[in-house]
C-alpha cells in the first residue's frame, strides 16, 4: 500500500444544520461519490443532493502533503484554500478511512497515552486547534473509532466521532465497509456505505493547480465597528465585518439589546458599544427574533453580564445551550 492507492466507493447520508425553522432541525442531503487514499494524500469526487429539493451538486478534492485543491459544491472556480484547511484534511478525510490519520500518527511518533475498560489503545495528538484522539482495538489492532474535540464560535467546544464497523479485507488489507458519524456533541448523526474497496497504482488527475496557486495564511478578520443613533434612545450597532446590526434600546435605568451575530467576539464588541452609548447603564434584556446564529450568535456574553433572554418558548432549550456551552478550546 505505501506506493498504491486505496479507492473507495461510497454513499452517505448527510445532515446539516442550516437555516432551518427549529433549533437542532437538518436539512438532509444524499452523497456518493469515489475517493483515493495513500498515507498522505486524499481525492475525492462527488455528488451531493438536496433531498427535499432534489438538487444535486458537485464537488472534487485533491490533497497532497503540501497542496489543496477543492471545488465546492455549486462552483466552477477553486476554493481559496488556506494552509489550516490542508492540515485538517488528515482528520477530515477519517470520514471515509482512517489511513492518512494512521499514517500522521506514525510519522509523528504518538505513542499510547491510556487503555480505555473497552479493550481500546488511545492515541492523541493536536492538529491545528483540533484534539484528535485514535482508539485501535487490542484484539485486532482495527481502528475502532476517531474522536475530534474541535471549537466552534457559536457552540463551543464540539465532538465528532467516526465509528469504524463491519471491517472486510483485501489481501492483507482491512477496511471498514460502514462508517458512523455522530457530530455536534452526539445531536446530529451519519452513516457512510462503502461498496468494496480496490487498490490502484495511481490516481486520476481531478484538479489542476494554477501557475500563481498557493496556500494563504489563514487570515484573521478584524473587527470593524459604528454607531448611529437613529432616535432618541434608539440605536444602531453596525458589525460591517459581519454584515449585521444590533439595535441598543436605551431605558431610563437599563438597556435592551436585539440581536448579536454569531459568536461571543460580537457579543463582546456589542457590549462595549453599548456601555459607551450610555456608561452606567447595565444591559438588563437581551431579545432575538430567531434561533439562527446571526441572530444570537453573541449571546453568551450578554448572558454572563445577568442579562435576561427573550425569546419565543420553542427556543429556550437551545438558548440555554449555547449559554452553557464549555469553550475551554478558544474561550
Amino acid at each position: 500500500m505505501k506506493d498504491s492507492y486505496l479507492v473507495l466507493s461510497y454513499r452517505e447520508t448527510m445532515n446539516e444544520l442550516e437555516h432551518n425553522l427549529a433549533p437542532w432541525q437538518t436539512t438532509v442531503y444524499a452523497g456518493r461519490g469515489t475517493v483515493w487514499v495513500t498515507a498522505d494524500q486524499f481525492l475525492k469526487q462527488d455528488t451531493l443532493t438536496a433531498v427535499a429539493r432534489q438538487r444535486t451538486y458537485f464537488s472534487s478534492t485533491q490533497r497532497s502533503a503540501t497542496s489543496l485543491l477543492y471545488r465546492d459544491y455549486g462552483d466552477k472556480e477553486l476554493f481559496a484554500a488556506t494552509q489550516g484547511m490542508q492540515q485538517d484534511y488528515v482528520f477530515r478525510a477519517a470520514r471515509y478511512s482512517p489511513l492518512s490519520l494512521l499514517a500522521y500518527f506514525q510519522q509523528h511518533h504518538v505513542v499510547a497515552d491510556a487503555t480505555t475498560s473497552a479493550g481500546l489503545a488511545s492515541y492523541q495528538t493536536t492538529i491545528n486547534q483540533t484534539v484528535v484522539r485514535l482508539f485501535i482495538r487490542q484484539r485486532d489492532a482495527l481502528v475502532d473509532h476517531v474522536t475530534l474535540l474541535g471549537p466552534d464560535e457559536l457552540l463551543g467546544d464540539v465532538t465528532t466521532t467516526f465509528r469504524y464497523l463491519d471491517y472486510a479485507h483485501l489481501g492483507q488489507l482491512a477496511y471498514a465497509t460502514r462508517v458512523q458519524v455522530e457530530k455536534t456533541n452526539g445531536k446530529v448523526t451519519e452513516e457512510v456505505q462503502l461498496r468494496p474497496a480496490t487498490v490502484q497504482a495511481t490516481a486520476p488527475t481531478l484538479l489542476t493547480a494554477p501557475a500563481d496557486y498557493q496556500l494563504l495564511a489563514s487570515a484573521e478578520i478584524k473587527p470593524e465597528v459604528r454607531v448611529e443613533t437613529y432616535r432618541p434612545h434608539l440605536h444602531f450597532v453596525e458589525l460591517k465585518h459581519t454584515n449585521d446590526r444590533a439595535l441598543v434600546v436605551e431605558f431610563d435605568q437599563f438597556l435592551l439589546v436585539a440581536e448579536a451575530p454569531l459568536s461571543s467576539q460580537n457579543g463582546e464588541l456589542l457590549i462595549e458599544a453599548a456601555q459607551k452609548l450610555a456608561p452606567g447603564k447595565p444591559i438588563r434584556y437581551f431579545v432575538a427574533g430567531h434561533h439562527h446564529p446571526h441572530y444570537l450568535g453573541g449571546v453568551r456574553p450578554v448572558v454572563q453580564r445577568g442579562a435576561t433572554v427573550l425569546v419565543g418558548a420553542g427556543d429556550e432549550a437551545y438558548v440555554r445551550y449555547l449559554a452553557t456551552a464549555p469553550h475551554t478550546l478558544r474561550p
